[in-house]
């Protein structure tokens, strides 16, 4: 299932893409605009781990790969309040997903 919407996300005016970077993980938001000169696709937004920490940007990916239907918001966003305005956004979600999801028991862990 991943596999299909990778393949769809890659055709995307703006999508997520994984990615390494000095043998760091990422993941990379990347936009495509249309100017009077040129198109420009430019990455606005990464999120890096640990050196040899793939799993954890894989899962992060799988997470952005679910929602990506958000994906002209969360552009609009970062056009609107940069960076840290979509950080802070993703931030919220996964914290709210956590309870959705059952992840923490209301014992203070979690």
């Amino acid at each position: 299932m991943a596999a299909e919407r990778e393949e769809g996300v890659s055709r995307m005016k703006h999508r997520f893409a994984r990615d390494t970077l000095n043998g760091r993980p990422v993941v990379t938001f990347i936009s495509f605009k249309m100017t009077r000169e040129i198109p420009l696709r430019s990455t606005v937004w990464s999120m890096s781990w640990d050196k040899g920490d793939d799993h954890s940007r894989d899962r992060f990916y799988l997470w952005m790969l679910v929602r990506i239907d958000h994906r002209d918001a969360w552009s609009e966003l970062t056009s609107q309040g940069g960076t840290r305005a979509l950080t802070r956004h993703l931030m919220e979600l996964a914290f709210c997903d956590r309870f959705a999801d059952g992840i923490v028991d209301g014992s203070g862990g979690g």
